[in-house]
This record gives C-alpha cells, structure tokens and sequence, in this order.
C-alpha cells in the first residue's frame, strides 16, 4: 500500500499489508508480485506513465458525482495505447447504488 503513513497502517493491519511511502519502493515490489494502485487521484497520475504499469481495471459510475462526492477522477489515458479485454455493465439496482461499467484494459 502506497501511503503517507504506513508505520500506522502496518499496525493497524498486523503486517498483513505491504506499505510503503516510495514510489519506486512500490515498482520494485511488482517485480516480485502483483501490485494494485488503488488512488486517489494524484497516485494513479503519478503510475499511468510508468512502463511497468500494464493493466488497467477500470470502473466507470454512470451518474453526475459532483462535489465532495466526485471532485476527483481517474486520468485521461489514450486508447492508442491501451486495448479493451472486458467489459461488463451491470445496472442499479439493490447491489449498486448507481449503474457502473466495469473494464479491464491492456497496454498494447
């Protein structure tokens, strides 16, 4: 886990977590095993331009979140560069307060 705190999250969690503070801490570590970047914003911008970033899952929320509920958003990325491999809609209903598109991407 990439965090400004991760002595705190190592106790909190019991060591069950890897945590860094260091970016290259973090590409390091996915030579090793999958990593997964979780955001916000600022995280997934500063890992969209680094080679070592091969897929995206990308989740799409089909409704007009402004304010504190959705001031911030996952990075423009071009499609050039990546290739669709799945997609799922799935609708609102009593599991999902709002409909969501679900993607997975690859670097082509």
């Amino acid at each position: 886990m990439l965090t400004h705190h991760p002595r705190e999250i190592q106790e909190r969690f019991g060591g069950t977590v890897c945590t860094s503070d260091n970016i290259g801490e973090v590409v390091e570590l996915s030579k090793e095993r999958d990593v997964y970047i979780l955001g916000g914003q600022s995280v997934f911008e500063q890992f969209m331009s680094r080679p070592e970033l091969r897929t995206l899952y990308v989740t799409h929320v089909h409704d007009n979140l402004t304010g504190p509920r959705g001031d911030r958003f996952f990075p423009h990325f071009s499609e050039d560069r990546w290739s669709k491999i799945k997609a799922e809609f799935h609708a609102q209903g009593p599991q999902n307060t709002h409909a969501l598109s679900f993607e997975v991407w690859i670097r082509k």
